[in-house]
């Protein structure tokens, strides 16, 4: 592939649209689609796009002149996936940065956010936001690494009208990082989120919280992780009204569930018939096992409830029963 593509740079030029050169770039590596730029303009016109689609650029938002210009610069090229590292440094006693100075990306499909405690409040945190918010109409997929997305609720998540996919890792430290899970639009297809917090000063005295799930009549994946601290976890099943999960309205179109934290809370009650043919895979972690017998009769109910993730289902109940045989045989050891 090299060689061909080196002999064909070489032509001078070569009689192809840029629509052409955008197709064969797809099947071209990264470094062959930069050397694709130099052979003209209408070489550069179409491989442009190809390259964008492909790379990611990092952004590094931080208070010192040559991150300031490298940042403008990067900008500038409009790229289509970005990685914005927000980072703060106090020892850098700068004066104060005008955002406007920086272009704004207008057709950005993915960012990924990674903050320290604390940085989101600051200079390249405004920036940072500044960015996602200019980015919202055509972002896809939304990812933060870190527990600094809060400051976002309210004015940029409810404007997120095209994304598909949102990952939210360490959801926050307080139980202020819930209100956003409201104002996640309707039109994902995928929510990936862990959780990681303390319970805040609102709730003092109180040991468990309640969750709200708002509706998602697109979602076809929900991963949470962690240890959710939870009271009652509710769905919301009626405008404004949160109770027991009812598939068919809050998850209508869901093919995989990896619910590693609360999982009996997605598992409909005994006395509520449902069946979701929907969903294709479970993985369900984080159940407690003191109680074998009861689980096994919820995992042989999910058998009915989800009809065509029976391989998934069976591998749970696997699990479950090699579980109860160790248990068993490390208090058959104790004993001896």
């Amino acid at each position: 592939m090299k060689l061909i593509c080196s002999a064909i740079l070489k032509i001078d030029n070569f009689p192809v649209t840029p629509q052409i050169v955008g197709h064969v770039c797809k099947f071209l590596t990264i470094s062959d689609i930069k050397q694709c730029r130099l052979v003209s303009n209408a070489w550069n016109y179409g491989s442009t796009p190809r390259l964008k689609a492909k790379t990611r650029t990092r952004l590094s938002l931080c208070r010192n002149d040559t991150s300031i210009l490298e940042v403008i610069d990067k900008l500038k090229f409009s790229p289509v996936n970005v990685l914005l590292q927000v980072i703060a440094d106090p020892s850098l006693n700068l004066p104060p940065v005008d955002i406007s100075i920086f272009p704004m990306m207008r057709n950005v499909k993915s960012i990924n956010v990674t903050y320290k405690p604390g940085d989101e409040l600051k200079f390249p945190g405004n920036l940072g936001n500044k960015i996602i918010h200019a980015a919202s109409p055509t972002l896809k997929k939304l990812e933060f690494d870190g527990h600094s997305f809060p400051r976002l609720a309210g004015t940029i998540f409810p404007k997120l009208l095209s994304l598909n996919r949102l990952v939210l890792h360490v959801i926050s430290e307080t139980t202020r990082g819930l209100e956003c899970l409201l104002e996640i639009p309707g039109s994902l297809r995928e929510l990936n989120f862990s959780v990681n917090f303390q319970v805040d000063d609102r709730l003092e005295g109180k040991a468990q919280l309640d969750w709200k799930f708002p509706t998602f009549p697109k979602l076809k994946k929900i991963k949470i992780m962690g240890d959710m601290v939870t009271g009652l976890l509710g769905f919301e099943t009626m405008p404004s009204y949160f109770g027991p999960i009812e598939y068919n309205v809050c998850f209508p179109v869901v093919e995989i569930l990896e619910i590693w934290s609360c999982s009996d809370a997605f598992i409909p009650l005994q006395n509520q018939i449902q069946v979701v043919e929907s969903v294709k895979r479970i993985d369900l972690e984080g159940m407690r096992w003191n109680n074998v017998a009861h689980y096994a009769e919820m995992y042989i109910r999910m058998f009915d409830i989800f009809p065509n993730a029976k391989e998934s289902v069976r591998k749970i109940l696997d699990d479950l029963l090699q579980h109860s045989i160790r248990f068993g045989r490390c208090r058959k050891m104790y004993h001896m």
